[in-house]
């Protein structure tokens, strides 16, 4: 009515309106807080309604369902009629008064849409109530780790979306953090996530902000270390050798865990893609979930993909927790999530749906935006029409993997070249570095975002400074997308915007070079972030950088390679790949050039050795290096017993007259000594 949106004004207009009122009168607070009109508008027009579950009622998932769908942003997304949505109100008063306490029925399935919405929660009632009463356990002391698992697209953030109003519900304190793929391996990235939402929830609480200091004071070196991000948090003066054993860092931050959660407040922690975190975070969720707590007032969802999806599953090390198996919907459920989207929909397209998505909820979804986008399914006053030819093109697609690739490709070229930019930059890219690296023309970007979230492939934050792909798949797909060159170059500006705008985001900066084909760009960042995360005991990050450096050294640069292939063998050595290892602190070996550095290395290959089990080539190694720097190795009695004498003197005298004997010497005249011992 006044200008703010072009979107004529109707029913739906009423609809939200209902809505507002409604939120109003379950919460007791607006829907918006606003100091004038002209701030209340913007609210309601970018600003996310909250959920009523979140705001801490007590109420039915589907009463929750019905004032979201009310409340959307987008007209289109709302209900359609007001038949349907008294239709659903009707059917939840007649189930409460049953005494179901919280019904479960697919709302909008009376509705008569000519546009879709976003699809309800369908099929998912047993493994939720499964769920809930195992969270519910750490108000009593008991919480534990529950795994959760689930082919990609059948539903695993929908859940655990689920589960954190739930937890809102009840009053818990809600921490999420997730894990990504094609991204720079920033050290244990989904753990500093974590640390952000805790350092939020600590700015708003100073009693929890006080538990944290104190919980976590015997920790503060380990934590200092691995989340230098909670420094705020962690007692002051502490000093960091950045050498702390993995066992001690696994421990410290499982007492990092077991701290979020307190008895008067239970805390809930929801970890997605867990498939995609490093072995270290993968480690804490085992060491945690292993370690017997009398009063454990925190739970840990980790949401990862079923085993044989394709990754590596590392998190086979979690030996403890329950399990909850998300399958893909039944034919029924299928059906009910299309007329929870769509509402009524012919027979044919229930069938074509079906046998494309598999019962994948993502791709049921996606199968009925592609027939809605190409013609396959009209709008008419009683329905949805079919074409029986544009429905049989869809029929003869023998994945739904296929139709999500023609989706994008329906977008016009300048949303699908943002699109495919934001995609390089990662899963939640900023929209302003998305259009640069797009060189879309600021005016634009706002109809650019609208016809992508039309689309269902993206979300906006509240904030409207970054979006988000709506799953992993569509992000795939816009890098698929590229050719091999065109790939490089978008990688290419990508790292000279870092370098222009963020210069300091070493691990973005190599890891875009890399992917650029010009690693020798990204060298000395690469070299940089081996160092941060080494510091912060994040060896996979610190390998993964190595090998960048390992390919952007040039031949001649002979120091360096050197460096790298002696910290790539050391790195690999600390990680168990003990044949590699060789490998590289062998091409080390035969790169150094003065004796101090080629015995460093060859003490390597000797700890290597012995670790391998090796007993003979490890002593070998060692006394290689000790000949390297001057230092005798004696084999016959003879000689040990002088020698055994002589050292058994030394060390009386710097023990009884040490200030006569220790530190006599500038440090940097002893780095031999200190190399041999």
């Amino acid at each position: 009515q006044v200008g703010v949106l072009e979107d004529p004004i109707d029913l739906r207009s009423d609809l939200y309106s209902f809505g507002a009122v409604l939120f109003g009168c379950l919460t007791g607070r607006p829907l918006h807080d606003a100091r004038d009109t002209g701030e209340l508008l913007r609210a309601h027009v970018l600003e996310s309604s909250s959920s009523i579950r979140a705001e801490g009622v007590d109420a039915p998932r589907v009463l929750d369902e019905i004032i979201g769908r009310l409340l959307r942003k987008d007209p289109t997304n709302r209900y359609a009629t007001s038949a349907a949505v008294l239709q659903d109100l009707l059917e939840l008063g007649r189930r409460l008064e049953r005494g179901e306490r919280d019904p479960a029925f697919v709302i909008g399935l009376g509705d008569v849409r000519s546009t879709l919405t976003e699809p309800g929660l369908v099929g998912r009632t047993e493994e939720l109530v499964l769920l809930n009463a195992l969270l519910g356990l750490s108000a009593r002391g008991r919480g534990a780790l529950v795994r959760l698992e689930a082919a990609s697209g059948d539903g695993k953030t929908r859940i655990l979306h689920e589960a954190a109003l739930t937890a809102s519900q009840r009053g818990d304190r809600v921490f999420r953090a997730e894990a990504h793929e094609l991204e720079a391996p920033r050290p244990v990235a989904m753990l500093e996530r974590l640390a952000g939402s805790i350092l939020e929830a600590a700015a708003d609480d100073h009693v929890f902000a006080d538990h944290l200091t104190r919980a976590l004071a015997p920790w503060a070196p380990e934590l200092h270390t691995v989340l230098p991000s909670l420094r705020p948090l962690l007692v002051a003066e502490v000093e960091v050798s950045g050498r702390s054993s993995e066992s001690r860092l696994q421990d410290g931050l499982a007492a990092l865990f077991d701290a979020l959660g307190m008895r008067q407040r239970p805390a809930v922690l929801l970890l997605d893609d867990c498939q995609w975190a490093d072995r270290l975070s993968l480690g804490v969720i085992g060491r945690w979930s292993s370690q017997p707590h009398p009063d454990r007032f925190v739970s840990v969802v980790a949401a990862t993909r079923s085993a044989g999806s394709g990754s590596d599953d590392l998190t086979q090390i979690w030996t403890s927790g329950a399990t909850i198996a998300l399958g893909t919907l039944e034919p029924d459920e299928t059906r009910d999530l299309v007329s929870s989207m769509a509402g009524r929909v012919p027979h044919e397209a229930h069938a074509v749906i079906a046998r494309l998505s598999g019962g994948s909820p993502f791709f049921v979804a996606s199968v009925l935006r592609s027939m809605v986008e190409s013609g396959a399914l009209r709008p008419d006053p009683k329905g949805w029409k079919m074409d029986p030819a544009a429905i049989a093109t869809l029929a003869s697609a023998t994945h739904a993997a296929a139709i999500d690739t023609k989706r994008l490709g329906r977008l016009t070229d300048e949303a699908l070249g943002f699109l495919s930019a934001g995609a390089i930059l990662g899963s939640h890219p900023s929209i302003a570095e998305s259009a640069s690296l797009a060189r879309t023309e600021a005016d634009r970007v706002d109809a650019i975002l609208e016809e992508a979230r039309r689309f269902g492939l993206i979300w906006l934050t509240g904030e409207r400074d970054s979006f988000s792909f709506i799953h992993d798949k569509v992000r795939e797909g816009a890098i698929r997308r590229l050719g091999t060159a065109e790939r490089r170059a978008l990688h290419l500006r990508a790292a000279d915007l870092i370098e222009s705008g963020r210069s300091g985001d070493v691990f973005d900066l190599a890891y875009h070079y890399d992917q650029a084909g010009a690693a020798d760009r990204g060298l000395s960042a690469a070299i940089e972030a081996t160092s941060i995360a080494r510091g912060r005991q994040a060896l996979e990050s610190a390998e993964t950088m190595l090998r960048i450096a390992a390919r952007g050294v040039s031949d001649g640069d002979r120091a360096t390679r050197t460096t790298v292939a002696e910290e790539l063998g050391e790195v690999l050595m600390l990680r168990g790949s003990y044949e590699e290892a060789a490998q590289w602190l062998g091409e080390a070996r035969s790169l150094a050039r003065d004796n101090d550095r080629a015995a460093t290395i060859e003490g390597k290959i000797g700890e290597l050795a012995f670790k391998r089990g090796d007993v003979r080539t490890a002593g070998d190694a060692t006394e290689r290096a000790l000949r390297m720097i001057g230092r005798q190795v004696p084999h016959r009695t003879g000689i040990l017993l002088p020698l055994l004498v002589k050292e058994l003197l030394v060390q009386t005298l710097h023990s009884m007259f040490a200030a006569f004997f220790v530190g006599r010497r500038p440090l940097e005249e002893g780095q031999t000594d200190l190399l041999a011992s």
